[in-house]
């Protein structure tokens, strides 16, 4: 998401929780991330925490590096 340069329609966010969500919901997906640029509001490095996101089961967080992302990875919490 550091360089996505499109800006997503209202059409995404419905079709991404019907048809990508659910899979990750019914495989069981433990945590998800985003990398997003570098103060960005809500990443875990400005104080923001990973929460579950409706309709998905499993923390979602935002992230300035692949290192943070990695870190929250390899944790058991």
């Amino acid at each position: 998401m550091t360089r996505f340069l499109a800006i997503p329609g209202p059409e995404v966010a419905p079709w991404r929780d019907e048809n990508v969500i659910t899979v990750y919901n019914r495989a069981a997906a433990r945590r998800f991330a985003f990398q997003v640029p570098t103060g960005s509001p809500g990443t875990v490095e400005s104080g923001g925490r990973p929460e579950p996101e409706p309709p998905g089961a499993f923390p979602t967080g935002y992230f300035e590096t692949r290192d943070g992302i990695l870190d929250w990875f390899r944790t058991d919490g």
